[in-house]
C-alpha cells in the first residue's frame, strides 16, 4: 500500500466548505436518515428543474427478491438512445441508510442522456429495517433479473451489461462483480465505482509505514463524511457474525492472485478529502497488478 495523503484537498473545496458550512446531523440514525433524505430531495428537485428538455422516460416496477420479497427498480431510457444493446444498473449512495430511487432521478436521467445506454437504478432495502447481507442479496437479485428478462428490458439477444454506484452503492456494484466471478460468470462488462467504500471500518488494511497518513486516520473528520459516520454505518447493517468474514463485507481484500482472474474494466473516482479514498486506491493497485484495463482516478 502507497501513501495517498498527496490527494487531499483541494484549497478550492476547504475554502468553500468554510464559505458555505454543511450541515451536522450528528449521529447516524433514522432522525439522521429523515433530515439527508430532506436535503437529498431537496437537491434532486432543483437538479430535476435544471434539467429541461431531457427527452429520458422512465417507468417504475418491482422485481422479486430471493426472500419472496420485492424491491423497486426505475427503468430510464433515451428517446435519442444511441445504445440500445447496454444497459446500465446503478445502486446509490447513503451508507445503506439514506438515499432512494427518487434521489437519484437527476443522475440517472443524465447518464440515460449522456450514454444512451438504458439505466436501471434500484431502491435496495436500507437499514436500520433491513440487515445485512439483505443489500448485497437486492444488488445482486437486480442484476440476475435483467440477465433473465433482457428481452422484456427491449434488449438483443446479445447485450452488454455494466454496474455502477457511489460510496455504498459502489460496495454493493463492486460486490455483485466479484461474486458473479466467483461463480465463473462474466456478464458484467466494466463497473464505475466512485468514491467507492469497499470494506468494514474493522477490516481496512492498515500499513505501519503509511500510519496516520492512511485516508480514515488523515480525513476521519472530514466535512462531508468523517470516519465517525462510516462506522456507524457498518453498525447499523447489524452484520451477524457467521457472515462477517464473507468477501462481499471485504471486496477490498479479495485475492487477485489466486482467487479471481477476470475482473471487468474498471473505472475508479475518489475524493481527496474523504476517509473512503484509500479504498478506491487500494483496489486500483490491485487491478493494476493484475493488468486489468482501468481508468485512472
Amino acid at each position: 500500500m502507497n501513501d495517498f495523503s498527496y490527494l487531499a484537498g483541494p484549497e478550492e473545496w476547504k475554502s468553500y466548505t468554510t464559505q458555505h458550512p454543511l450541515p451536522k446531523f450528528g449521529t447516524v440514525s433514522t432522525e439522521f436518515r429523515r433530515l439527508t433524505n430532506l436535503q437529498r430531495y431537496a437537491a434532486r428537485d432543483a437538479a430535476m428543474k435544471a434539467l429541461g428538455d431531457h427527452r429520458v422516460t422512465w417507468e417504475t416496477r418491482t422485481i422479486p427478491t430471493t426472500d419472496c420479497l420485492e424491491i423497486p427498480i426505475r427503468i430510464f431510457r433515451s428517446s435519442i438512445a444511441k445504445r440500445r444493446d447496454s444497459i446500465l444498473i446503478y445502486y446509490h449512495g447513503g451508507g445503506f441508510l439514506s438515499g432512494s430511487i427518487s434521489t437519484e432521478d437527476p443522475f440517472c436521467i443524465s447518464l440515460a442522456q449522456d450514454s444512451g445506454f438504458v439505466v436501471i437504478s434500484v431502491g435496495y432495502r436500507v437499514t436500520p429495517e433491513w440487515k445485512a447481507p439483505t443489500q448485497f442479496n437486492d444488488a445482486w437479485d437486480a442484476r440476475t433479473w435483467v440477465i433473465q428478462n433482457a428481452a422484456e428490458l427491449e434488449l438483443p439477444l446479445v447485450f452488454h451489461l455494466y454496474v455502477s454506484g457511489t460510496s455504498a452503492g459502489a460496495f454493493l456494484a463492486a460486490s455483485v462483480t466479484l461474486r458473479e466471478r466467483e461463480l465463473g460468470e462474466s456478464h458484467i462488462q466494466g463497473q464505475c465505482l466512485a468514491a467507492p467504500w469497499l470494506c468494514l471500518a474493522e477490516n481496512f488494511p492498515f500499513d505501519p509505514k503509511v500510519g496516520d497518513k492512511a485516508s480514515p486516520v488523515q480525513c476521519r473528520d472530514a466535512d462531508f463524511l468523517p470516519q465517525s459516520h462510516i462506522e456507524q454505518y457498518g453498525v447499523l447493517l447489524g452484520i451477524p457474525e457467521e457472515l462477517r468474514k464473507g468477501l462481499f463485507l471485504k471486496t477490498l481484500l479479495f485475492d487477485e492472485i489466486s482467487s479471481i482472474k477476470d475482473l471487468p474494466p474498471t473505472h475508479i473516482m475518489v475524493c481527496g478529502d474523504d476517509p473512503l479514498r484509500d479504498h478506491g486506491m487500494i483496489f486500483k493497485q490491485k487491478l493494476d497488478r493484475m493488468g486489468l484495463d482501468i481508468m485512472n482516478p
